[in-house]
């Protein structure tokens, strides 16, 4: 849907810290080796090695899906982890909302879902004082690829808005930020209070819902137990309760 030349010239004419990739194994892995003294937004046009929680991969389609990554050089002052990951997956979530049809929600901890499945996910990292932000976004949709976010516009004004954000907005953020915005957050919650889950070990677990602090409440019998995210969580099959549209 678009080429490297296309993504070069959207990059020339913005007034971002912005540098574009035409071939990388991962725009964090980039930032990580080269820690530039000041914020920058890296974007790939050919992503060949982009991992998420857990080490996990994921494949771009070059001129169809969006990689990129934001490094802050100096985030000492960014220390409450925990909040700052479903925070910002909301954010991201609040200026994708506008390209979609479908209704976009948050999947903890940084996960964004529309009815067809996931659209983006979104992994913060620290490397020593600096701060990683690493997207990837299922930009173009189709008949045979539903699970992305729209088949008709290009990213150009999304990629301008979004980086200057997290340029501009990031680098503020503290735990009122997140306080302000939970209840945004329990109403868009991929994972309806009380629905069955189940980790990739097998346990199951009842959902009781994003905490205060970042965390979620899980259920086991009786027990209650709070995780950070360590733990990746889905809906058991065929549990009716965690149906949305």
């Amino acid at each position: 849907m678009w080429t490297y030349e296309a993504l070069v010239h959207w990059a020339s004419g913005c007034k971002l810290p912005v540098k574009v990739l035409e071939t990388v194994d991962s725009t964090s892995a980039w930032l990580k080796r080269h820690q530039p003294d000041t914020p920058l937004l890296v974007v790939a046009y050919i992503q060949t090695a982009g991992y998420g929680q857990r080490g996990r991969s994921w494949h771009m389609y070059s001129g169809c899906d969006l990689a990129f990554s934001f490094w802050l050089p100096d985030a000492s002052h960014l220390a409450t982890y925990s909040m700052l990951t479903p925070y910002v997956a909301l954010r991201l979530r609040e200026f994708l909302q506008p390209f979609s049809d479908e209704m976009i929600r948050c999947k903890w901890p940084n996960d964004l879902y529309h009815l067809h499945g996931k659209i983006s996910g979104t992994l913060i990292e620290r490397e020593r004082r600096g701060l990683l932000v690493g997207t990837g976004i299922n930009w173009v949709a189709s008949t045979e690829r539903k699970n992305a976010v729209t088949g008709t516009e290009l990213p150009w004004a999304f990629l301008s808005a979004w980086g200057q954000w997290l340029v501009t907005r990031l680098p503020d953020f503290c735990p009122k930020h997140w306080h302000d915005v939970m209840p945004q957050w329990q109403a868009l919650d991929y994972f309806p209070r009380g629905a069955r889950l189940q980790d990739e070990t097998g346990k199951h677990y009842h959902y009781g819902g994003l905490q205060a602090d970042g965390s979620v409440l899980l259920w086991q019998g009786r027990r209650k137990l709070k995780t950070y995210g360590g733990v990746s969580l889905r809906l058991v099959d065929n549990d009716e309760s965690g149906h949305w549209q």
